[in-house]
């Protein structure tokens, strides 16, 4: 994240122009380490250690969430995934699944 908004201030953004928004935080594995929660707490805290106000946030339960940004107007589309379609990742390396997409 340090590196991120370095290269944002490096590029000639303005810090006082910068707005965050959160997405996420989901803990869609069940597991005790809360891996999800854990991200959105971090996120939380390096904007306001920043200062940088949060615009808006979807954070926490279940679900996945699949997020559209468009950075020239800075709007954001969201919406949950089905659990179903949600798979944990193998911890073996193995061919990739045809049925999910990555963007």
């Amino acid at each position: 994240m340090e590196l991120l908004l370095n290269s944002l201030l490096k590029s000639g953004a303005r810090k006082d122009r910068i707005k965050g928004k959160l997405f996420g935080g989901s803990n869609v594995l069940k597991t005790e380490l809360n891996i999800g929660s854990a991200n959105a707490a971090f996120a939380k805290e390096f904007l306001a250690t920043e200062g940088i106000p949060c615009v808006s946030k979807c954070l926490g339960g279940r679900e996945a969430l699949q997020v559209r940004f468009y950075p020239v107007s800075g709007k954001a589309l969201v919406r949950s995934v089905r659990t179903a379609l949600v798979q944990a990742i193998p911890s073996k390396a193995s061919a990739p699944n045809p049925n999910v997409t990555l963007f």
